[in-house]
């Protein structure tokens, strides 16, 4: 992402909103979307549940759970639909925890990314075929439609138009939120936002308060300033931890969440999970890796280790074959694996 693009979303969530322009019967209207406060939600929730008491025994209305068995019936959707979305699940766990286990095998990881994209793809076309197939018709989407009616005319603000009569024509609410989503941060982008400048000058300046950043309380937050107070947070967190993973891997979502899982498994031991906890006890650590994988493992040996692994590839370059006492002599002596990101670890301090 681009500075200059960062800049606006930042500008974006320190406001607390955002500008839109939608077209409602062939008239173009410009609408400024802004944060709702906790009570404002409290009182969505009160519209929700009094409306659902005052109609769940309506014959006019059918409940969500009866309107799928209907569906299931019409071939709408199917048990296989509601399997897939339950395995979908299950397969991008697994697959993020086999990233973390390769690693430094590049070829491996680049496959276990691939499918977590395609899974994400198909378990998303089944979420959405399912909204979309719930969006009306049932008691329940009866009910949101009338908290998303009441939550555009606490968010949604202009000087010329009359929001609250607009909002009657559910076309013009459809409208408004398609905008809305259309222009929403997503989480790969807001993940960016939280780890880099211009934002973390404004974040680490402020002393991580949300009331000098924006000028309000934590309940009174957008569900886009919570979510880079959230994801700010975690990066702390990954900053300022000794074994703080490579740039490589921070700025790799899917790697990080490997790595995370990794630290919180192995919260109770030495090591990230993802190498050797042998650093602080032994002189090498042996790491699994393809041949491009293990260019990333050489960058994190220090400069003197990575001369002797030179050193002795030339030797063996040379002569074609040697015994090891000699590549050790001639080759600088025995290497000692020092983690860069993590100094502490160094093992010849311990002597």
């Amino acid at each position: 992402m681009e500075y200059q693009d960062k800049t606006v979303i930042v500008d974006r969530l320190l406001s607390g909103g955002f500008y839109i322009n939608v077209v409602y019967n062939e008239r173009k209207y410009r609408f400024f979307c802004g944060n709702i406060t906790a009570k404002q939600r409290c009182y969505l929730n009160y519209i929700y549940s009094s409306i659902y008491e005052e109609n769940k025994d309506n014959p006019d209305y059918v409940l969500e759970d009866e309107f799928i068995l209907l569906l299931k019936k019409r071939g709408s959707w199917t048990d296989r639909d509601e399997i897939g979305i339950e395995k979908l699940g299950e397969q991008i766990k697994i697959e993020r925890k086999n990233i973390a286990r390769f690693m430094f095998k590049e070829s491996l990881k680049r496959i276990c990314k691939s499918k977590i994209e395609k899974y994400e793809k198909d378990l998303n076309k089944l979420l959405v075929k399912k909204a979309n197939l719930l969006s009306d018709g049932t008691l329940e989407s009866h009910c949101n439609l009338a908290v998303r009616r009441q939550r555009l005319i606490f968010t949604v603000s202009s000087e010329e138009y009359d929001i609250e009569s607009l909002v009657t024509d559910k076309n013009f609410v459809i409208i408004v939120e398609n905008e809305i989503i259309r222009r929403a941060v997503g989480v790969s982008e807001m993940r960016e936002i939280s780890r880099t400048n211009p934002w973390r000058i404004y974040w680490v300046s402020s002393g991580r308060g949300i009331g000098n950043i924006f000028g309000c309380s934590l309940s009174d937050l957008s569900q886009e300033q919570l979510d880079v107070v959230y994801w700010s947070s975690v990066y702390d967190n990954v900053f300022e931890n000794p074994e703080r993973p490579s740039d490589d891997v921070v700025n790799d979502d899917i790697l990080l969440d490997s790595w995370l899982e990794a630290q919180s498994k192995n919260s109770g031991s030495s090591g990230n999970g993802l190498v050797s906890d042998g650093i602080g006890k032994h002189k090498e650590i042996f790491l699994v890796s393809d041949k491009e994988g293990a260019e990333k493992v050489y960058d994190l040996n220090e400069p003197i280790t990575r001369g002797k692994i030179n050193l002795r590839q030339k030797i063996i370059g040379e002569k074609g074959r040697t015994r090891e006492e000699e590549l050790l002599i001639k080759g600088g002596g025995a290497d000692i694996f020092v983690d860069k990101r993590n100094p502490a670890n160094d093992p010849r301090k311990a002597r």
